[in-house]
């Protein structure tokens, strides 16, 4: 698993540079970012990457729906320091706050996890799902046996839209 790690670090600092570059060099892009989430599977290992808000969803072999990733935002930083409750957060003017991105800042923080032994199912999404659908619907939705992976992916989309979201879904 170290060399995936290696591969994945060394690439994504590169990916990282030349986006701050542009951001920081050319007018148009100015105050450009991303977020980055996913998963690398090879045959040197499996790791969940994580920068931002964007996040990983899994269910376990208990039939456990986890959040594998932890966002990077201000209002996740006062939920770790016990400064609101879960509930404030949830509403919080300030929940779309990144505290690290890519192309944000000249050096990125990148989140590699490693990846769980068992997961029945994986789910990866930006906050224009999370965001606006609650984490009860979203397990409800990927639990459900009689769905394929397609169809849980539209219903997700469309429940996002019927709430309002607007952002990358």
């Amino acid at each position: 698993i170290d060399d995936a790690v290696s591969y994945l670090r060394y690439h994504i600092i590169k990916c990282n540079e030349r986006i701050y570059k542009k951001a920081t060099n050319e007018l148009k892009y100015k105050g450009m970012g991303t977020t980055l989430s996913g998963i690398l599977i090879s045959s040197v290992g499996k790791v969940i990457i994580n920068i931002g808000d964007s996040r990983v969803y899994g269910i376990n072999e208990n039939k456990e729906f986890l959040q594998l990733s932890e966002d990077h935002t201000l209002v996740n930083d006062m939920l770790k320091h016990h400064e609101i409750t879960y509930e404030q957060a949830l509403n919080h003017p300030k929940k779309n706050v990144l505290t690290n991105a890519m192309g944000v800042w000249n050096s990125v923080k990148i989140d590699l996890i490693p990846y769980p032994d068992v997961l029945n199912s994986i789910l990866i999404c930006s906050d224009g799902l999370h965001g606006y659908v609650a984490k009860e619907v979203i397990e409800e939705v990927m639990k459900t046996n009689t769905l394929t992976a397609t169809l849980k992916m539209r219903k997700l989309l469309n429940l996002s839209l019927r709430v309002g979201g607007y952002d990358n879904i």
